[in-house]
């Protein structure tokens, strides 16, 4: 089984300035991976910078990450799957929150 980073972690990584390495170390046999979803996100607050001097930074930071994780599509039967498991979650009342807000 593998690990696919959601943004909000990614963020949250970014703002604490903590290294991906420090956080995937010990996990080396566990693959990561981001979806094109991620992406997008990442790439949004990119454009979204208030300053140029951010907007680089955060660049910077989104080519890392797209050159370190592989990249997986989100399709039609990706988009089944995530309302499935997403369902059986909600029934324990656990929460993983929408996808794209």
């Amino acid at each position: 089984m593998g690990v696919i980073l959601d943004t909000s972690v990614l963020v949250s990584l970014e703002k604490a300035e903590s290294s991906i390495d420090e956080f995937t170390a010990g996990r080396e046999t566990e693959p990561f991976g981001i979806s094109v979803v991620t992406v997008s996100e990442l790439l949004h607050g990119v454009h979204r910078a208030d300053s140029e001097t951010r907007r680089v930074k955060r660049e910077s930071y989104v080519e890392r990450i797209i050159e370190l994780f592989p990249v997986y599509s989100f399709d039609l039967a990706a988009g089944r799957i995530y309302a499935r498991i997403w369902a059986n979650l909600a029934r324990k009342h656990l929460s993983v929150g929408p996808m794209i807000s």
